[in-house]
């Protein structure tokens, strides 16, 4: 029997942070990332909450209430002090004959460290058990020189050629329970300990700690969870029609393969923002622009010829009209195509990325081939615009089922700086189309029928690859 009790102390009344356990980092309370953790071991059967506040389980019970793997256990009081030590928190819970019969191993993990990867732990349980340990926990490496040791200092040893000195992280320590119920210690011999990257082993202590594991995990809870944008059933779009002849909202019959002029009018702030990144290089080195989705090309047939100019078009008949007016095109989806890394000064992806099934994906990609410096315009509809909130279902861009992923301007923004970009300004251009007239003005007073042009439909990102 070989069963593993995961136990994680959830304290109130911490004095550096406020309520430390239960503050929102990266969209949820602290304690909530180890727990999810924990739960994507599957040798960990059952995770015991031990906390002294019936609204600290009360919270941890609005997340995980219908777990079967997690349980909420209220701890005496005089065993919640600051003096408290862990081992007795243990200790209590292991007083359970349910959980000292029925389980060898506990798992002690905390809160606070809440970037500990689920493969580590898993590491240590395969070590503890295959090895007959009575401990295992978590250790780090670091190349400082501790002054402590000053012979180092004084001789100081290239970095690299100096061994890397042990410390004990606060991540996970897996015990044996009878080993622990006689010495009341986590740390046992025989023990081992699994080494976890420095960067997983972030531990909170102050402020400046909690702000940095909400940075870190805001971005990955926004990727796992895909908080960028909405996604829209697939099962009826077919993206190869976007350039059929179709019915507009407003009920006019068009083609926008062949709408030239509406297209350059479309495009005319981006087309004049391209033309100013132009590098004064000699012509072998060129500038090189990418542009993803161009339709007809029309936009690009103005972009300077002095850049080298690349074009992806999935739509045949779309790339066969747009081959005259770029150097080089591929007749694919942009997934397929590979480019050299950081080959691009400028990447061009007009209204395309509301049509892609993982704009993740796609945004990882822009970066990896853009040069660090080169400049990415993208523009796509605000499905969280004034318009589109009055509006709801009624909102005229809601029309194309090809929209598939649909941006607001925060969840684009941070999908951007997520992932290397820096954000120089946001457009919403508006005021100087056609469609800032006084009659779709006065449409926005009623409510019925879809939604007219407004200032905040469309949007324009430009951005800097850092």
């Amino acid at each position: 029997m070989n069963r593993v009790l995961a136990i994680l102390p959830l304290r109130s009344g911490s004095k550096r942070i406020k309520d430390k356990n239960i503050r929102v980092v990266g969209y949820y309370p602290l304690f909530y990332h180890i727990i999810k953790t924990c739960l994507l071991v599957p040798e960990i059967e059952k995770i015991i909450v031990s906390t002294d506040s019936l609204e600290y389980k009360r919270l941890v019970e609005s997340y995980f209430g219908n777990e079967a793997r997690v349980k909420v256990s209220i701890r005496p009081q005089n065993i919640s002090s600051d003096n408290t030590k862990t081992e007795d928190v243990i200790q209590q819970i292991l007083n359970k004959k349910k959980y000292f019969n029925n389980y060898k191993y506990v798992a002690l993990v905390q809160a606070t460290t809440p970037l500990t990867r689920p493969e580590d732990i898993k590491t240590a349980i395969s070590e503890i058990v295959n090895n007959d340990y009575n401990s295992v926990f978590s250790v780090a490496k670091s190349d400082r020189f501790y002054l402590n040791d000053m012979s180092q200092l004084l001789v100081r040893p290239m970095t690299q050629n100096k061994l890397p000195e042990l410390y004990e992280t606060g991540c996970f320590w897996l015990i044996n329970i009878k080993a622990f119920i006689e010495t009341n210690n986590r740390i046992i011999k025989p023990y081992s300990y699994v080494t976890v990257d420095e960067k997983f082993a972030l531990d909170i202590d102050d402020q400046n700690d909690m702000i940095l594991a909400d940075k870190i995990l805001s971005e990955k809870v926004r990727s796992l969870e895909r908080k960028y944008f909405q996604s829209r059933d697939m099962n009826k779009t077919n993206i190869n029609e976007y350039f059929d002849e179709h019915k507009d909202p407003d009920g006019n019959i068009r083609n926008i393969l062949f709408e030239k002029e509406s297209r350059i009018e479309f495009a005319k702030d981006e087309i004049n923002f391209i033309n100013t990144q132009l590098k004064d290089d000699e012509s072998e080195h060129r500038s090189k622009l990418l542009s993803i989705g161009l339709g007809g090309g029309y936009a690009e047939e103005l972009i300077s010829s002095r850049f080298i100019k690349y074009a992806i078009e999935p739509d045949t008949a779309a790339s066969a009209i747009a081959s005259e007016k770029v150097d080089f095109i591929y007749n694919d989806s942009f997934e397929n195509v590979e480019f050299d890394s950081e080959f691009f000064d400028v990447i061009f992806a007009h209204h395309v990325i509301e049509h892609i099934k993982n704009p993740i994906l796609f945004i990882k990609k822009i970066s990896k081939i853009l040069k660090i410096g080169g400049k990415l315009v993208i523009g796509t509809p605000n499905f969280d615009s004034a318009a589109a909130r009055r509006y709801g279902k009624n909102f005229r861009l809601l029309n194309d089922p090809t929209h598939i992923s649909l941006f607001s301007e925060v969840g684009l923004r941070e999908l951007l700086e997520d992932y290397g970009f820096l954000i120089n300004y946001v457009d919403y251009p508006y005021f100087k189309t056609k469609f800032f007239n006084k009659e779709d003005l006065l449409k926005m007073l009623d409510q019925d029928g879809v939604s007219p042009p407004f200032y905040g439909s469309i949007m324009t990102f430009y951005a800097t690859k850092k």
